[in-house]
């Protein structure tokens, strides 16, 4: 009997270690796997969250005799309480309440005639402050020149239809209201 009982008790081992390491393998490979899913769902987040972020931009174009400073915002969402300032102080600072992906917008800021100055303006900074739809706030800032203005289609279009609104609403004041 005690021949047998050694017998068992060395076949339970042996059962016991064939069962315990493939056991403890397959544990440690889950264990990673899950380590690495985790992994990859995070970096999936942080890039989804960066792509929805917005992104503004600044440029400086040119219109006729007349400099713009133009906004972009190219992220994936809405910018808001959009506030621009400049260093040195040579324009006038301004905010926008928001500012959609893909938008543009432009801002007059300076006409020719400031070339005419003793002191021309050298290069200046723009810095742009805004928040995302959760509240997160982004400083951007880049250094304009207006002397590497470019003519900028779109912008002459929204000035041109911006003057052809004018000019319908001055032509429908001036009608008589029997014609209206």
């Amino acid at each position: 009997m005690n021949n047998e009982y050694r017998m068992n008790k060395r076949s339970y081992r042996l059962a016991w270690w064939t069962q315990a390491i493939p056991n403890f393998i397959l544990c440690v490979a889950t264990f990673l796997l899950f380590l690495t899913s985790w992994h990859s769902v995070n970096e999936r987040k942080k890039e989804r969250e960066e792509m929805m972020k917005p992104y503004v931009a600044a440029r400086i174009c040119k219109a006729g005799e007349d400099y713009y400073l133009g906004l972009l915002n190219f992220g994936g969402s809405p910018a808001y309480d959009v506030k621009v300032s400049y260093e040195p102080d040579i324009f006038k600072s301004f905010s926008m309440k928001r500012l959609n992906h893909k938008d543009q917008s432009f801002l007059h800021v300076a006409h020719k005639s400031i070339f005419d100055l003793p002191e021309k303006p050298g290069p200046f900074e723009v810095a742009i402050e805004y928040k995302d739809k959760l509240g997160n706030a982004y400083d951007d800032r880049v250094v304009l020149d207006l002397k590497d203005a470019r003519f900028n289609t779109d912008m002459h279009i929204l000035l041109a239809i911006r003057e052809i609104g004018k000019t319908l609403s001055h032509i429908s004041k001036s009608l008589p209201e029997s014609a209206k």
